[in-house]
């Protein structure tokens, strides 16, 4: 600035006037803790001019982007962010939908403040909203919408799959201590209800089940972080960090933090928690996404198509405790499964990954009054699908005058993985280390055809028994059990293989 002032001709001049702007290459943080340096910040005339302006096309955004930059997006997509693509012919790329909520609002504003100033979104601040969670506790929340850019496509590809958020295979080079912590200051209230549905998990089995162990791979492998899946509340994947692994935990991520939260990490439970598609509520989202999201839903319940698997097992199901909803002739089949808690808690969640893409709820425990004999409380977990055209025809297959029946095709529609879903369903084991398939809800001629079917698809001998006045139940004898595991095993989930 002396340069400036002093100088008696033009050069001078510019060099004092280049030099003033030297201090924009102090990063503003707002606590000395903050890894985000100025290395990835150029000129903001600059950056305006040519990289960040809104008035650039997106194809003409195409970086580079700054590792820390990529960190907050990757730790943020893990969490309750999500990528949206623009087809618009102007706006053709990839934007990142920011939700950030918390009771620290110097956290939240610094989210936005760091994004702003590297030139990713808009200057105008985003409306801050206020929520009053369980215990009173005062939330802050808010959606914003970063600029759309070509060269984001890569993330799109390595977060989505058929438009569903899934965990990215090869996470191990982004997994930065940076990203590991905007994914746990992301994960601290992801449990709040005022703030999140219920059905905000991963939406594939493959991302919810390969993915979150690939997570815990990747973090015991570069930072020595061993964790386990307890996913306790059943409406999202969290990875809890290990007693043992809590001072390396710290290590890597305490100085990412600000000092207002160091608090967190000494709380008992830590946790990393994944989100799949938007889970935030209803009042969070923007009307148009609303809009596409109601569009979105009747498509589905009107177009969707049961693949192979789901069919078999439908099979298999209704054969055991599996119920199809139908009130009017007019109204299309919603599939319900209930099914003892926590006892075959493994098994429901199994369900509920088949039939996820139809499903709009997460499994909820259902408890019961106590009994009034034995005062007894007993739990149950279900969910059910959407009301699908596609599940009329199973409807009317199993229910003859509102009374489930077996259907007259049985050999046809029953396979090796609807047996194996059958015994799961509602077979059991015996003191004699027999299997029990329970078809107590059928008459005697009915379970006389399933036992036929056994036969002529299968080759197993099996026998009947009247445990009571007309409750019968099938029996397959200790010297077919060879033969059953060789058909069913590959299908049955590893909590129900005790049944054979």
């Amino acid at each position: 600035m002396v340069i400036l002032v002093t100088a008696n001709n033009y050069l001078l001049m510019f060099v004092g006037w280049e030099g003033s702007l030297l201090k924009c290459l102090i990063w503003p943080s707002h606590s000395y803790y903050s890894e985000l340096n100025f290395s990835f910040l150029i000129i903001n005339r600059v950056q305006k001019r040519f990289f960040y302006s809104r008035k650039l096309k997106s194809i003409d955004r195409i970086g580079p982007h700054n590792l820390n930059i990529i960190s907050l997006i990757v730790g943020s997509l893990l969490s309750s962010s999500y990528l949206e693509k623009r087809s618009h012919e102007s706006e053709a790329g990839v934007r990142i939908i920011f939700i950030k909520y918390g009771n620290n609002v110097e956290y939240i504003m610094w989210f936005y403040s760091t994004l702003a100033k590297a030139g990713y979104c808009s200057y105008k601040k985003p409306k801050l909203y206020k929520l009053i969670a369980k215990g009173n506790k005062v939330l802050f929340f808010y959606v914003l919408k970063s600029f759309s850019f070509s060269s984001f496509t890569w993330l799109y590809s390595l977060f989505y799959r058929n438009n569903l958020k899934i965990i990215p295979q090869n996470l191990y080079e982004y997994i930065t201590p940076l990203a590991l912590a905007t994914l746990f200051l992301s994960s601290t209230w992801a449990g709040e209800k005022a703030i999140f549905k219920a059905q905000s998990r991963l939406n594939t089995s493959l991302s919810a089940s390969h993915g979150l162990n690939n997570l815990s791979e990747v973090l015991k492998n570069k930072y020595n972080i061993e964790t386990e899946n307890k996913n306790s509340d059943l409406s999202s994947e969290s990875l809890y960090i290990k007693d043992s692994s809590r001072a390396a935990f710290t290590k890597v991520v305490k100085k990412h933090i600000l000092p207002s939260q160091l608090h967190l990490l000494s709380k008992p439970n830590l946790k990393l928690t994944l989100f799949g598609n938007p889970p935030f509520k209803r009042g969070m989202a923007t009307l148009p996404d609303l809009d596409k999201s109601r569009d979105c839903k009747r498509k589905l319940r009107k177009e969707y198509e049961l693949s192979l698997e789901q069919k078999q097992a439908l099979i298999g199901i209704m054969l055991g405790d599996g119920y199809l909803h139908r009130p009017k002739p007019t109204n299309n089949t919603a599939l319900y499964i209930e099914q003892s808690y926590p006892e075959k808690e493994e098994y429901v969640k199994f369900l509920y990954r088949l039939m996820e893409p139809v499903v709009l709820n997460s499994p909820s425990v259902v408890t019961r009054k106590p009994d009034r004999r034995t005062g007894k409380i007993s739990q149950s977990l279900r969910f059910w699908t959407m009301a699908m055209p596609c599940l009329n025809y199973y409807h009317d297959l199993f229910y003859k005058d509102k009374v489930k029946s077996v259907p007259r095709n049985l050999g046809e529609l029953l396979t090796a993985r609807g047996l194996a879903y059958f015994i799961m369903d509602d077979g059991g084991k015996s003191v004699y280390n027999q299997t029990i398939l329970h078809t107590r809800a059928f008459k005697l001629e009915d379970v006389e055809y399933i036992q036929s079917v056994l036969l002529e698809n299968f080759g197993i001998t099996t026998r009947l028994e009247e445990k009571k006045k007309d409750q019968w139940v099938i029996f397959i004898p200790v010297r077919q059990k060879t033969r059953l595991k060789d058909i069913v095993g590959p299908y049955m989930h590893e909590s129900m293989l005790y049944k054979i």
